[in-house]
């Protein structure tokens, strides 16, 4: 799956992807920094869920960030509404 880092809650490190698909993944930074917004992201399997390795495309060694999925398909109300990204 590949998407685009559409929010980031650094206080939470939490991190909202708009996927390819058109709905949203919402990952929480286990490890690492979030990516910035409008990177380009990518990880193995549609719709993983707890630990997982997520491949930032924008960064120029294609850094490998370690992350935890809490969903995925989520509307952009959704995302905006969800207290963990506050």
């Amino acid at each position: 799956m590949i998407g685009t880092v559409a929010a980031v809650s650094r206080r939470r490190a939490m991190v909202a992807v708009l996927t390819d698909e058109g709905d949203y993944s919402l990952m929480e930074m286990i490890f690492d920094d979030p990516p910035d917004l409008g990177d380009r992201v990518e990880w193995h399997a549609d719709t993983p869920l707890g630990r997982a390795d997520v491949v930032n495309l924008s960064s120029p060694l294609r850094r490998t960030l370690h992350v935890f999925f809490q969903n995925h398909h989520s509307s952009a109300r959704a995302v905006r509404t969800n207290s963990l990204m506050r």
